[in-house]
């Protein structure tokens, strides 16, 4: 080429590489600017309606000192038993049919063992196990759970047990979690509440065994109080902890229906602790708080810069191998790849990202946090989950026009989780409370009248205020008398249709409680049934 025609190649180079960059440079500044005022124009709007975007205007009040519960809730000592091998307060064996542990005299654990129950507890004999069983004729008892070894472990316990039932009388529970430090703060304080609840529901079961009442009826109360608890814990995570508390202690509840000798002031007493929970309310300030900590959360990252980002999205590689044969060449190109995609992260798009679409992603972020956020309003002013479920469902398909939301949400799509599943937890929560409570009334209105009620509307007003709503469509609970159980009691199920009382379980399940077609308050098991669910353990 000549070199007068090589001069203006390079100089029609230069100007067409100044024209990206400048292009380029303009677009990243019209993007920004754009951002910055859809952004503030959107929370402008949503301040007028009532929306609060910072932590000070949306977290509870601390408790005082003297009414601060969370001193009291300490890590358990490892049990022998407790929990893993006390048996689930609400055991299905078929659907809608439960194993009142105190009552049965042998109980299979994780398919391997027979434990059999006796006045004093339950004991186990290894024949009958799918893995270790000893044969028939050598057949050696050897215990693994029974009252002698819960005494073991609660007398263990017996200090930490003491603390949470002694902080349970207070009216808060403040951890003092530090929601300014963003998502990656440890969340020491979850597990000790969960463990709280099973090994409560354990000695509400000794208790039972022992056919000691008063004593059983103070552990289950014990457990509602944990459940009921307000506290700033409002993370949606500390509201799927609680949620787990409550179905906890239904089956424990359940569990302590089936023992005969309640009388009608225990039962009251029991149906009051079940009152007054919140759940949708918790839940749509859980959402609030999240969109603030997730909006903190993208500033910082802004600020402090990819690092604290990139164990997110990449994992360190392994050294690139020598390439001495062609296979080995092939695989120095993929980590080649895996190496150069953090660089290209780090060096081009985050820098591109923190000026051009931070705003845009935060935005994101704060509209995809507000259908948690009204529906848990609208279902704690009006229960009707099926009215609520497709605006949450709209919410999670709706994607953004351009084709280029997975390039400018960088941290906002990492974030987002299935707010219909978490509402859906919370509604199956006020089901079950709502269950239990009128489940706790059916059984007082039987030991008045020895015999359970036609209709709900008779408990009503002397043992209910009024009749439960089932929250899943906003219709009055279902209820009947039965032919093959005492009475049947349930809940609209996941699909929203009344299916008459079925509790067979979706998509070919096990049974359980809230999995079925209807959520149905189970009926004490048959021996038929037991044994015929026992057998297929074997």
């Amino acid at each position: 080429m000549e070199p007068r025609r090589l001069k203006t190649f390079w100089r029609r180079t230069v100007y067409v590489v100044v024209a990206v960059v400048v292009l380029a440079g303009l677009f990243v500044v019209e993007e920004h600017i754009r951002g910055r005022i859809m952004l503030d124009r959107w929370t402008k709007q949503m301040r007028a309606q009532g929306e609060r975007f910072t932590l000070a205007e949306v977290l509870p009040a601390a408790p005082r000192p003297e009414d601060n519960a969370a001193p009291y809730i300490a890590p358990f000592p490892a049990g022998m038993v407790i929990p893993q091998s006390v048996p689930a307060g609400m055991r299905y064996v078929a659907p809608g049919k439960s194993v009142a542990v105190p009552r049965q005299r042998e109980w299979f654990v994780g398919g391997q063992s027979k434990v059999q129950f006796t006045t004093n507890g339950f004991r186990a004999s290894t024949g009958g196990g799918r893995r270790g069983a000893i044969p028939s004729t050598n057949r050696v008892p050897f215990t693994v759970c029974g009252a002698t070894d819960l005494d073991a472990d609660l007398a263990t316990a017996s200090n930490t047990l003491a603390s949470v039932k002694h902080g349970l009388h207070r009216s808060g529970l403040d951890f003092a979690f530090d929601y300014t430090a963003g998502f990656n703060t440890p969340m020491m304080h979850l597990m000790p509440l969960r463990s709280a609840a099973q090994w409560l529901r354990a000695a509400s079961l000794h208790a039972l065994l022992q056919t000691n009442l008063p004593a059983a009826l103070a552990h289950l109360q014990d457990m509602a109080a944990l459940a009921r608890l307000e506290t700033n814990g409002v993370l949606l995570i500390d509201q799927l902890v609680r949620i787990a508390i409550v179905q906890i202690t239904a089956g424990a509840t359940w569990e302590a229906l089936q023992v005969e000798g309640w009388n009608d002031g225990q039962l009251s007493s029991l149906q009051a602790a079940w009152g007054n929970m919140e759940f949708a309310t918790w839940l749509a300030r859980a959402g609030e708080v999240e969109r603030i900590m997730g909006g903190e959360e993208i500033e910082r990252i802004a600020e402090i810069g990819p690092d604290r980002l990139m164990n997110w999205m990449f994992t360190p590689p392994p050294p690139t191998p020598t390439p001495k044969s062609v296979d080995q060449f092939f695989d120095a190109l993929s980590q080649f790849d895996k190496q150069i995609g953090p660089a290209l992260f780090r060096g081009v798009y985050f820098p591109v990202w923190r000026v051009a679409w931070k705003d845009q992603d935060k935005l994101n972020l704060y509209k995809s946090c507000q259908p948690l956020i009204e529906a848990s309003r609208l279902q704690a002013t009006a229960p009707n989950w099926k009215a609520r479920e497709p605006m949450l469902l709209d919410s999670e398909t709706k994607d953004d026009d351009s084709g280029t939301r997975s390039i400018r949400f960088l941290i906002s799509r990492l974030l987002q989780s299935s707010h219909r599943k978490t509402v859906r937890r919370a509604v199956e929560a006020e089901a079950t409370r709502a269950m239990v409570e009128t489940a706790i009334a059916l059984h007082r209105w039987k030991l008045r009248h020895a015999s359970f009620p036609e209709a709900l509307d008779e408990l009503v007003p002397a043992l209910l205020a009024k009749v439960p709503i089932d929250p899943v469509d906003g219709k009055p609970l279902r209820y009947r008398v039965g032919t093959n159980a005492p009475f049947t009691l349930y809940s609209v199920g996941h699909n929203c249709i009344d299916d008459g009382g079925d509790a067979r379980p979706e998509s070919g399940s096990n049974p359980g409680f809230i999995n079925g077609l209807d959520v149905v308050w189970p009926s004490p098991a048959t021996r038929e049934e037991i044994e015929s669910f026992e057998w297929k353990e074997r």
